[in-house]
């Protein structure tokens, strides 16, 4: 395992400093990127532009409680955080995208109890934020054709790259939401509908977006929101958040994804839930 000192910011159990810029010891531990692949060492790489989001913010909430242990990597006891963005690959002479997530696991999207992950900058896995780190080199995802010119990176393109991760995470939770319904509702589609199991499974595919509530108007609310409009144009969805009705992030989110809006000024569960 190869090791080398960059400066970075990371993350740590610390009350008063839970995220610090200082010099860092880089570490270099052999990983897979699926389950029954071969483990390979990381190959080093420069982050060009990178996103702070409320993951990271949580993270940062958890390390002033004290509970950041279980996501540092093995045998350190900080987290170079980071899991959104673009990076420099210097043996390549490219940029790259890198691929969050791997691990011992078939899909690392849903792994089960014989299973792990790790996941650059959240868990068990340095990320982004440093002048240098490591990446599996089968994680190291192509920028797509028109996007890098005389060796210059378009802006543009690269700031829409600090989205890519919590977009993915989306796709992965509508893919769960479709996998609810067509895996639990469709016995009952099917007596309801006198139809055959690939029918039901579909009909109720689209039936588990007949109730839907999204809290919160983040980028991830209204990216969640746009997603299921566009696979499910029939959808009813409630926007639940705390901004005015009037608030230009909720006319957006209602003009994109459509729906209703509920604005939420009650600090008991239950009054907001009537």
């Amino acid at each position: 395992m190869s090791e080398e000192k960059v400066f970075g910011t990371c993350f740590r159990n610390d009350p008063e400093k839970p995220l610090v810029y200082g010099e860092v010891s880089l570490i270099n531990p052999p990983r897979r990127r699926l389950r029954g692949e071969p483990l390979k060492e990381g190959i080093p790489v420069e982050p060009v532009i990178v996103g702070f989001c409320g993951t990271d913010h949580e993270l940062m909430m958890m390390g002033k409680r004290g509970e950041l242990g279980p996501k540092f990597p093995e045998g350190q006891s900080r987290l170079i955080n980071g899991h959104e963005g673009v990076v420099w690959v210097p043996s390549q002479n490219r940029f790259a995208i890198v691929l969050i997530r791997g691990g011992d696991s078939i899909d690392p999207t849903r792994y089960t109890e014989d299973e792990s992950y790790f996941e650059y900058g959240c868990d068990q896995a340095d990320g982004l934020f440093c002048d240098r780190m490591y990446v599996h080199p089968d994680m190291l995802l192509a920028i797509p054709d028109g996007h890098v010119n005389d060796g210059r990176l378009d802006l543009s393109f690269a700031k829409k790259m600090v989205f890519p991760d919590p977009f993915a995470c989306l796709l992965f939770q509508l893919e769960r939401m479709e996998d609810l319904g067509s895996a639990h509702l469709f016995r009952r589609t099917a007596r309801r509908l006198g139809c055959g199991e690939e029918e039901a499974r579909a009909a109720a595919k689209e039936e588990i977006f007949e109730r839907t509530v999204i809290f919160g108007l983040g980028t991830t609310g209204m990216f969640i929101g746009d997603i299921i409009r566009q696979a499910h144009p029939d959808a009813r969805i409630v926007f639940v958040a705390r901004s005015p009705e009037d608030s230009p992030k909720v006319q957006f989110a209602l003009r994109q994804a459509g729906g209703v809006y509920v604005r939420s000024c009650h600090y008991r569960p239950e009054d907001l839930a009537a």
